[in-house]
């Protein structure tokens, strides 16, 4: 697989990010197979700095994540570590990756979700921001507006939370749902 050594130079960088987009293009074949791969891209994410192949190896490590189900939340934490620094389509992709894993095992990543969308909440770009916005309103509803409402008697708490839940696996459905090899 491709390493990158300290000081590389814009036309090393260009083969790197070709060579991960082509991995990545062959991982999407038949991805069941390529396990070891993607455990190898996923320690090349700390060893490059070049936005097209990191932005790649998110992506592959979030749609394919349960064939390395157990690196995942270490993956997440990886990213949130340099998320500040991440390009926007970096970042973008973390996002994504972050709700992937929060839907798969919500218990074990639910303090670095939030983290995450806290993260996204200060960032420059206002895509990232509204999508992180429109995540967290969809997990994360806020408790006094709940005991507002059925204080008030306005709102039923039941068909909130099957409000929730119907709203939930739709969103489990779009992040989850298989796409077509490009």
């Amino acid at each position: 697989i491709v390493s990158e050594e300290e000081g590389g130079d814009g036309q090393r960088s260009d083969v790197i990010a070709s060579a991960v987009v082509v991995i990545r293009q062959i991982i999407q074949r038949d991805p069941s197979k390529y396990s070891k791969s993607m455990l190898r891209l996923l320690r090349l994410l700390n060893k490059t700095s070049v936005s097209e192949a990191r932005c790649a190896i998110v992506w592959i490590i979030g749609e394919y994540r349960q064939y390395i189900s157990e690196y995942a939340p270490d993956a997440l934490r990886i990213c949130a570590k340099t998320f500040i620094k991440e390009s926007d389509e970096v970042k973008m992709q973390i996002l994504n990756l972050a709700v992937k894993v929060y839907l798969s095992n919500s218990l074990k990543t639910g303090k670095l979700f939030k983290y995450i969308l806290d993260l996204c909440k200060y960032d420059l770009n206002y895509d990232l921001r509204d999508r992180a916005r429109l995540i967290r309103s969809v997990f994360f509803q806020k408790k006094s507006k709940k005991k507002k409402e059925t204080a008030s008697g306005v709102g039923s708490t039941r068909e909130e939370s099957e409000a929730s839940k119907a709203l939930r696996t739709s969103m489990q459905e779009m992040f989850f749902a298989s796409k077509q090899i490009p």
